[in-house]
């Protein structure tokens, strides 16, 4: 009984986090349905972006927000790690499908800013991993 309590505790905090979950709700809806091998390219080319870019940052809270609602519903990062081959097949083909979209060859120089203000103009589930960096 004892160990109960706790374990009811931490699920209960990993499900009220959903409450702080804020952004555009359709991309974020987007992100919680996505499968996990597919929400951990989305993540990883989110920071990937981010990195390359000093005028973009990942956004740590609701990437948080959504990890903690992922494994209350068990589609969580730590799923994901475990199909690696999954994940570097959807991160490949999420990085080149964003690499059409917007016509450039790699993601680095000043492309991979516009393709940050582009992915957040169309309010994608990769752009609501963005934020404007202070």
């Amino acid at each position: 009984m004892r160990l109960v309590l706790p374990v009811f505790m931490a699920l209960a905090a990993a499900c009220s986090s959903t409450q702080t979950i804020s952004g555009d709700p359709e991309a974020v809806a987007a992100l919680r349905a996505q499968p996990a091998a597919q929400y951990a390219a989305t993540v990883a080319l989110a920071q990937t972006v981010a990195n390359r870019c000093g005028a973009f940052d990942y956004r740590v809270s609701l990437g948080q927000a959504i990890d903690a609602q992922r494994v209350a519903t068990g589609t969580n990062l730590a799923i994901a790690r475990t199909q690696v081959t999954a994940v570097d097949l959807e991160t490949d083909v999420a990085t080149r499908s964003l690499l059409a979209r917007y016509e450039v060859a790699a993601l680095e120089g000043p492309d991979v800013c516009a393709i940050a203000a582009g992915e957040m103009a169309r309010r994608s589930a990769l752009g609501a991993l963005l934020v404007a960096a202070s």
